[in-house]
């Protein structure tokens, strides 16, 4: 089984890294953020977008959430069969589901005979199943809205992983991952380069912390800014002063191994 990370940067893109997004290959695929380039960075990969069985998007930001009604207006054109589950925080669903309507108004009779909205608790953990088998537990992060951070279980196949969603330093977060075979980690900044003061992000350094506390596997830093382009050996080092594992600082549409 694998993820094809189709974006590794943070809100505003550069020429190499686009907004952070991934896909996990499981008998019934999950895309992870749904950012506004989401049908360029599918096409690239190779990836139908009628093959995405479930969406998880951590937080509203347009980062992560704008390529919502491009996704599903996809799916309409296409007379996509397959019925679609949308993950978001709760106070999210219904504003997601406002733009998907005002940019395409024709949208709604698909959301509704096509589109499954599961809202995610945004103070309190949750665990839930979704389609093939696959458990989700979540945990809220550290952000200026509310941000779900995803441990996911692909019970088929045996692997799991864990997505930060944004977030600053949290230790909610590392309990959610305890023990996780692969952590994506929001590493937007560093303190090493000192490129940010984080704004409910973490630094490298954070994420190599988050990491050691869940006894991760390993970690791969993701929603890195464009600032830190170049900086790759910089950033592994940083989070690898927090954390024994191995530390991934992935590209654009680089594949891992879970």
């Amino acid at each position: 089984m694998k993820l094809t990370i189709l974006g590794s940067g943070a809100a505003l893109p550069s020429a190499r890294h686009n907004n952070c997004s991934f896909v996990a290959h499981s008998a019934q695929p999950i895309l992870f953020e749904c950012g506004p380039s989401i049908l360029y960075q599918l096409a690239v990969a190779g990836i139908s977008p009628e093959s995405i069985r479930t969406v998880i998007v951590s937080h509203i930001h347009g980062d992560h959430s704008l390529g919502l009604p491009m996704l599903l207006v996809s799916g309409q054109i296409a007379q996509r069969e397959r019925p679609l589950t949308i993950c978001l925080p709760s106070s999210a669903v219904d504003q997601a589901k406002r733009v998907c309507t005002t940019v395409y108004p024709g949208l709604e009779r698909f959301m509704t005979s096509k589109v499954q909205w599961i809202g995610l608790p945004e103070k309190d953990s949750a665990s839930l199943m979704l389609p093939g088998k696959t458990r989700v537990t979540t945990a809220p992060a550290h952000h200026p809205v509310p941000v779900v951070s995803s441990h996911v279980s692909f019970e088929p196949e045996g692997r799991d992983l864990t997505f930060s969603g944004d977030t600053a330093f949290c230790e909610a977060v590392a309990r959610n991952a305890e023990g996780t075979g692969l952590l994506l980690h929001d590493s937007n900044w560093s303190d090493k380069l000192k490129n940010g003061s984080g704004h409910g992000h973490s630094s490298a350094a954070d994420a190599g912390r988050v990491a050691s506390l869940a006894r991760a596997k390993r970690l791969a830093l993701v929603h890195r800014a464009a600032e830190l382009e170049g900086h790759e050996p910089d950033v592994r080092s940083e989070a690898a002063g927090q954390f024994s594992g191995d530390v991934l600082v992935p590209g654009d549409f680089s594949t891992i191994d879970l």
